[in-house]
C-alpha cells in the first residue's frame, strides 16, 4: 500500500543520551496517501536515505526558513 512509503522528510530532531553519550536521530515522516496530521516520527534507519537528503539539501537551500515551516506545519495540522 501507498501509505507505508515515505512521501517526504518533513523535520529531525536530535536525543543525546545522558548516560552514553550516543545521539539518536527521529524524522519527521509524511507518509504518500497520508494526510500531514498523519505524520509520525521515525528512527533515521528506518527511513529512506534518500529522503533524508532531499530534506537536508532542502532545508540547507534555505527555500522555506525552519520558523515558516514549522508555522505552516502547525498550520496543516489544525487545518486538516
Amino acid at each position: 500500500p501507498e501509505y507505508v512509503e515515505v512521501d517526504r522528510v518533513l523535520d529531525v530532531t536530535e536525543y543525546e543520551d545522558p548516560g552514553t553519550g550516543k545521539t539518536t536521530r527521529h524524522f519527521l515522516v509524511k507518509w504518500r496517501s497520508l494526510a500531514y496530521d498523519e505524520a509520525t516520527w521515525e528512527l533515521e534507519e528506518d527511513v529512506d536515505p534518500t529522503k533524508i537528503q532531499q530534506y537536508m539539501t532542502f532545508k540547507v537551500s534555505g527555500s522555506l526558513g525552519d520558523a515558516s515551516f514549522k508555522r505552516f506545519f502547525k498550520w496543516c495540522v489544525f487545518v486538516t
